[in-house]
């Protein structure tokens, strides 16, 4: 393309065509695209909505076949997806839910493995999750469905309670004010130190107990010892900090000291919580808040690392990003992302 070119960078010229009479969007100034079709699906040779061929834009004939002699469900004319197996999920061949192979109509085994070792949930035999490569998934859930403190993505044990001590069938008001009071608070406070910054202080009802290890070191003997004490807050802070992640990002996680894992995840934001006072009935609000938005969160004792996949992140989403997870604890209602 020489200097003298009338297209730009991507082969369009100055009306919005390429070489071949089409828009970006696939149709040519008469509005129909590369296979005859224009946006409501009329072919411009039939006048209806199969071209010449029988078939629609789709690609699929008056009774919902292709051109395989497949319909738009997958079966084939007999009856039959690609891999053999029926609706019901039978192997035409082996006549069971498993073909020659071993393997199902989704592709796992008898014990719910593929071909390739990984459960339905991407957890191998051994425990070890296929993206972050460790016992815990994207979300911070073990291969059992449980976080690090036990709970599962409903917030409840392997009893069957939340951290309030309620089971799903709910708990009594006198129940629930005395396993919740030490996380009862009357105002939260709000700033942002930047665009992809926050600062969250909760000022609590009651004081929170808060546990604390100090360090010591013997007269004359080496070494050092450490004992916990319980002391009380009346608030607590949040930072939080979001930023393009994933592929092609310079953003990682270092978890645990347990090495980096954020490129293993896709296009996205990790959303950064730091918690100044280590709360686990906290922790767990803000991992189902968050879910909301469609945010999973691997948790630790001060920090939730969150990930949220985009395939096109921006420092603008993220900012508008940030303010609703903002939103989401200055305000009864949940924000939906």
């Amino acid at each position: 393309m020489g200097i003298f070119s009338r297209r730009d960078i991507d082969g369009y010229d100055k009306k919005g065509y390429d070489k071949k009479g089409y828009d970006k969007k696939g149709y040519d100034k008469d509005g129909y695209d590369r296979h005859g079709f224009e946006l409501n699906g009329i072919h411009k040779i039939t006048g209806t909505l199969f071209n010449k061929d029988g078939f629609n834009v789709e690609g699929f004939d008056k009774d919902g076949f292709d051109k395989g002699g497949r319909n738009n469900r997958g079966f084939d004319k007999t009856g039959y997806d690609k891999y053999g197996f029926d609706w019901d999920g039978f192997h035409k061949i082996t006549r069971v839910r498993f073909n020659e192979g071993g393997f199902d109509r989704l592709g796992f085994d008898k014990d719910g493995f593929n071909r390739l070792g990984f459960d339905k949930d991407g957890f191998k035999k051994t425990g070890i999750h296929k993206i972050t490569g460790r016992r815990y998934d994207e979300g911070g859930y073990n291969k059992g469905g449980y976080d690090k403190y036990g709970f599962d993505k409903d917030g409840y044990d392997r009893t069957g309670f939340d951290t309030n001590r309620c089971d799903r069938r709910g708990c009594s008001k006198e129940d629930y004010q005395a396993s919740s009071a030490n996380f009862d608070f009357s105002k939260i406070t709000s700033s942002f130190n930047s665009d992809l910054d926050a600062v969250l202080v909760i000022a609590y009802d009651k004081p929170t107990k808060i546990k604390s290890k100090l360090f010591f070191s013997h007269d004359d003997k080496t070494g050092i010892y450490s004992r916990e004490f319980d002391s009380f807050s009346n608030n607590n802070t949040l930072h939080f900090h979001i930023e393009k992640a994933g592929k092609g990002f310079s953003t990682t996680w270092n978890y645990e000291g347990d090495g980096e894992i954020g490129d293993n995840f896709e296009s996205g934001y990790t959303l950064i919580i730091n918690i100044e006072h280590a709360n686990q009935t906290l922790r767990t609000l803000l991992i189902k808040k968050l879910g909301k938005m469609n945010f999973g969160c691997i948790p630790s004792l001060h920090t939730l690392h969150c990930h949220k996949n985009e395939y096109y992140p921006t420092n603008e989403k993220a900012k508008k990003l940030l303010q609703k997870v903002v939103e989401l604890f200055n305000s009864e209602n949940d924000v939906e992302s």
